[in-house]
């Protein structure tokens, strides 16, 4: 869903809300310069950002992520500031303790 912007103070008090991230998950935090677009709703912005994480293999490393979303969705169009940040979490090797 959607909340307040991170960082602007909110009317009422929001409660705070926990989400499990299994292993195997991905959290993408991203600034509206990403998806934004002069004369464009922005779903059709969030929609471009989804494709765009279909098309990530899911074997591939979260910097890797980045470089290929960025690749993805920095056109000319692009007039804002962007932040992207990708976390993956990825499953602990039982035998060897690795990622």
């Amino acid at each position: 869903g959607r909340g307040p912007v991170i960082g602007v103070p909110a009317a009422e008090a929001i409660p705070p809300h926990e989400v499990d991230f299994a292993a195997g998950s991905t959290l993408v935090l991203y600034t509206d310069g990403l998806i934004e677009r002069r004369n464009e709703p922005i779903d059709d912005g969030i929609e471009r950002l989804r494709a765009a994480l279909a098309a990530v293999p899911s074997d591939l490393g979260a910097q890797a992520m980045v470089d290929q979303l960025l690749g993805a969705m920095i056109d000319e169009a692009t007039e804002d500031d962007v932040a992207l940040v990708v976390v993956r979490h990825r499953p602990v090797e039982p035998s060897t303790g690795t990622v």
